[in-house]
This record gives C-alpha cells, sequence and structure tokens, in this order.
C-alpha cells in the first residue's frame, strides 16, 4: 500500500482507492449509521497506527483490513468480555473479507489478528499483525483524547445522577485520575517499539495533566525558605 506514513486523512483515500479495502470501509460505515458506537474515526486511527508499529515485510493491506474490523460488532468492555467480543469480531470480519475478495490464507491471518489484539498481558500476539493492531488499539486509551473522552464521558454521566444539572465535583475529578493512573502502566505492555515510544510520549502528556490537577485540586506546595537560625 505504500501508507506507512499515512495520516489518517491520506490513509483514507488510499482506501478509497483500494478495491479490496474500500468494501469494509463502506461497511464499516454503514455499521456506523446503525449504531454511532462503531465509530469510523476511531477505526481509521488504529489503521493508521498499525502501520506505523508494523515491522518492514509484513502485509499491510492485512494489517488495515485488520484495524478496519477489529471492532466491527463490538468492543470489550471488560476482562470477562474480551474473548467474546474478538470472536465475534473475527467471524463477521471473516464473511466481509471473504466476500471482499481475500484470499482464504489472509483472511485466515486477518482474523487471527483480530483475535489476539485483545490477549491478556503476558499472552503474545501470534503474529506481527496482531502485535501491530494490539499496540495501536491500545494507544487509543491513552493520551489526551482519551482525556477529553473519559472527562466527557463521567460529566454526562454525572448529569445524569443529578437529573440533567451538568456538574463535575472533585470527586468525579480523583475519580478520573485514578483511571489515568491505570492507563500508565500501558507503555510497558507495548509490542513494538514504535507503540512502546508513542504510548510513552503520551503516558508524559496523561503525567502533566495530572500534576496540573492535583496543583487545581489541593494548591501547589509552598516550600518556605530556611530561616538564620534554622537547620
Amino acid at each position: 500500500m505504500g501508507a506507512r506514513g499515512a495520516t489518517v486523512e491520506t490513509l483514507r483515500a488510499q482506501i478509497d482507492a483500494d478495491p479490496k479495502l474500500a468494501p469494509l470501509l463502506v461497511a464499516l460505515e454503514e455499521a456506523s449509521r446503525q449504531d454511532p458506537r462503531r465509530d469510523v474515526g476511531h477505526a481509521l486511527r488504529v489503521a493508521a497506527w498499525t502501520l506505523r508499529c508494523l515491522p518492514p515485510g509484513q502485509d499491510e493491506r492485512a494489517a488495515v483490513a485488520a484495524a478496519l474490523l477489529h471492532d466491527s460488532i463490538e468492543a470489550a468492555r471488560d476482562e470477562v468480555e474480551r474473548t467474546r467480543a474478538s470472536e465475534r469480531n473475527a467471524a463477521r470480519a471473516a464473511r466481509l473479507l471473504t466476500g471482499a475478495g481475500f484470499t482464504p490464507e489472509a483472511v485466515r491471518e486477518i482474523c487471527l489478528a483480530i483475535r489476539d489484539h485483545h490477549r491478556d498481558a503476558d499472552d503474545l500476539p501470534a503474529s506481527p499483525v496482531g502485535a501491530a493492531l494490539q499496540d495501536a488499539a491500545r494507544l487509543e486509551s491513552l493520551g489526551t483524547l482519551s482525556l477529553l473522552r473519559t472527562v466527557a464521558t463521567g460529566t454526562r454521566r454525572d448529569a445524569g445522577e443529578r437529573g440533567g444539572e451538568p456538574a463535575a465535583g472533585d470527586g468525579r475529578l480523583l475519580g478520573v485520575a485514578r483511571f489515568f493512573i491505570q492507563l500508565l502502566r500501558q507503555p510497558a505492555l507495548m509490542r513494538t517499539a514504535v507503540g512502546r515510544a508513542e504510548a510513552e510520549r503520551r503516558a508524559q502528556a496523561v503525567r502533566r495533566f495530572l500534576a496540573e490537577l492535583a496543583d487545581d485540586l489541593e494548591g501547589p506546595i509552598v516550600v518556605e525558605p530556611e530561616g538564620p537560625g534554622d537547620g
């Protein structure tokens, strides 16, 4: 494909021009119209980062196809649902890939990557495409975009609990902080050097946010200068 360094916009144009990938994007867009939780932008961002994390010499078309379809039916909401969600997404992907003209070997590789990207930290994906997809999907949960998404979700939930009054107190903000502290372990879980470097860059942005949030909630720490008789 030659899209390894592509932005989301240029990658989308290349997908539209690819006779095998274009039908997959069309199917994803149709699913998104029926269910807004199927986020086309998310899939394209994951596709772009899957390509960046993919080692040289691997099948770029397969990597993009896996990224487009990795959450085509449902995303895993928790540990219990991971296996179920990945199997359902892989089964739907197999039908779409076959209809788009992918070979049986390519279908097996792509579906394996889709299943593998939900693997636990100690369970290595079986293929380079699966490892790259796993890193790319994890990157979506770390950084400023995820920060904004989390705060917006928390504010909407808080408003619902208050009968429509949009308010987010210190407890809600501290909950967001605890959530992002858990995400700071992501860089150590990355499978690829590219994914690890990008995860650390995003983690630094989260750390800066948490430091600023701590200042806002607790006030800056003031160190009094020592007097002549101190020490």
